[in-house]
């Protein structure tokens, strides 16, 4: 089962997005993707399945 939601990125500490979900207000550590520009502030879109998170947007 894959889950979705967004997120607001709060900072980012290495290799890390540190991040509140919008749906519940829980923190969420996200790993970096390299292909995606986040900045603290910033609205993103996850992904999560098996266990892993993935930023999409």
């Amino acid at each position: 089962m894959i889950e979705k939601g967004k997120a607001m990125v709060t900072h980012i500490d290495g290799d890390e997005v540190h991040a509140m979900n919008m749906k519940d207000h829980s923190m969420m550590i996200l790993p970096v993707d390299s292909e995606i520009e986040v900045a603290s502030g910033q609205e993103i879109l996850w992904m999560e399945a098996l266990g892993r998170y993935k930023i999409e947007r």
